[in-house]
């Protein structure tokens, strides 16, 4: 099983990292990234383990992360994550 993240969901990523670093300083960026980490080491070893988001996509799953959900659906042999949101956000064409 591999991880890949769409060009997106890295935009998405990058941002939040940024975003955290600006708002919340070095110490809690490092954090919160670990927490991504941990998540993403979570999806490689149980891939079931986001809820059903099938009112965004068809097969699409979700994991909360922190104050964010990460987006993917289930193939076979990869997790690929297809957008990272706030969770005030609205998932729209995922």
């Amino acid at each position: 099983m591999k991880l890949a993240l769409s060009k997106r969901a890295r935009a998405d990523y990058k941002a939040i990292r940024a975003y955290s670093l600006k708002q919340f300083g070095l110490q809690q960026a490092a954090a919160y990234r670990e927490r991504f980490e941990t998540a993403f080491e979570r999806l490689l070893a149980f891939p079931e383990s986001g809820a059903p988001s099938d009112t965004v996509a068809s097969g699409l799953r979700r994991l909360p992360v922190g104050r964010h959900c990460v987006f993917y659906p289930l193939t076979a042999g990869e997790v690929r994550i297809v957008a990272i949101l706030h969770q005030r956000q609205l998932p729209d064409e995922i």
